[in-house]
């Protein structure tokens, strides 16, 4: 009866008679799948994991997400700040245009110069000068209270043959130059003063002074300034005559039952006068006498 062979001798019997391997020592159990990041089990909400080399998992940010949403309010309160910037600029810029509303567009830079007195609204106040030359400087200074958009300049009607053209005629609403006839002659020339409550006209009138042939050195001035009208009357217009020695001064109404018959008015002020012009009366043509000595 043959023997029978031990486990060990059995373990290393092989065909090619070579040894066998040493048994396998008994190791841990399998680690369970590694949880979730987030704590969560596979498959409960969690994203499916990238399989593939090379490929990435782009996470859209969460509006939720704190980081998200500071960035967010950021961006939103930088936009509102540089639109309040813009809102300041532009209101800034429309001040200095249109002046400070007290005291008409007389800012720094303007054309237009202050007046010499303060106005009331629906007031006026006309300077003339006399020159050397015999021409008449005239400057109007108009408040109204409401906006006025068209005004008309003519010539006075005072029944003389030497009435006078007025050249170089600029006219300024709120500051801005407006378009219109340079020269106003005997036809009223019309402008638009695009709805402001100042309105400023300078210009130059010629051939309106009348030297004396019997008293050397006397002139007549039958005008000295073009008549201004709005699309509503004024209250009163103050007349300052200056640059000569002004002997006397009549008014003569532009609408009158006796003719063109001149009225005296006004009084001395230093070497020139000063005429108050009111009423029904508001529109009269201011003639002066003058000693050019």
């Amino acid at each position: 009866m043959p023997p029978q062979r031990t486990a060990p001798e059995a373990e290393t019997d092989r065909l090619d008679g070579s040894p066998a391997p040493p048994p396998r020592e008994p190791g841990p159990p399998d680690a369970p799948a590694s949880p979730d990041p987030a704590g969560r089990p596979e498959g409960a909400g969690s994203r499916p994991r990238s399989r593939s080399s090379g490929l990435r998992v782009v996470t859209i940010p969460d509006a939720a997400n704190p980081s998200f949403a500071g960035e967010s309010s950021r961006r939103r309160w930088l936009f509102l700040t540089v639109l309040l910037v813009v809102a300041l600029v532009a209101v800034g810029a429309m001040l200095l245009v249109r002046g400070p509303e007290t005291d008409g567009p007389s800012a720094g830079g303007s054309p237009v110069p202050p007046a010499p007195e303060r106005l009331a609204p629906d007031t006026s106040y006309v300077a003339t000068r006399v020159r050397e030359d015999g021409d008449l400087v005239v400057q109007h200074w108009i408040r109204s209270r409401d906006p006025v958009y068209g005004l008309t300049l003519a010539v006075p009607s005072t029944g003389a043959d030497r009435q006078g053209t007025a050249h170089g005629v600029e006219l300024f609403a709120d500051g801005r130059r407006v378009p219109g006839p340079r020269t106003v002659t005997g036809q009223p020339a019309h402008y638009f003063a695009l709805g402001a409550t100042h309105v400023y006209v300078r210009y130059r009138l010629r051939g309106a002074l009348e030297r004396s042939t019997s008293a050397p050195g006397r002139a007549l001035a039958r005008t000295t300034a073009l008549r201004v009208d709005l699309t509503r009357s004024l209250a009163s217009v103050r007349q300052a005559i200056g640059g000569a020695k002004v002997l006397a001064g009549a008014c003569t109404p532009r609408v009158t039952d006796i003719g063109f018959r001149p009225v005296p008015c006004g009084a001395p002020v230093g070497d020139g006068w000063s005429v108050d012009l009111s009423g029904q009366h508001v529109n009269d043509a201011v003639t002066v006498q003058l000693d050019l000595r």
